[in-house]
């Protein structure tokens, strides 16, 4: 996904994402995010992909993190 669908994206779903650009060559962009009907929801990001996983996150209530920890788990048990 890049930033133009991203931001599209944010803002259909009530979410202000902003880019600032930094000196860095490796990295030249860091990123931040705020829900826009409850700023005590808000993130920042040196990556886009890191701000799409972040807001993804809050809008699903970390749904992509319990994913994450349940496959964990579950490699875990193959692996005993």
């Amino acid at each position: 996904m890049n930033w133009t669908t991203f931001r599209k994206w944010a803002k259909e779903n009530n979410y202000k994402v902003t880019r600032e650009i930094k000196d860095e060559d490796n990295n030249p962009f860091y990123y931040e995010w705020v829900r826009a009907d409850n700023t005590e929801r808000k993130g920042s990001a040196n990556s886009l992909s890191q701000l799409v996983r972040d807001v993804f996150n809050d809008k699903t209530d970390n749904k992509h993190v319990a994913h994450q920890l349940a496959y964990r788990e579950e490699q875990k048990k193959r692996e005993i």
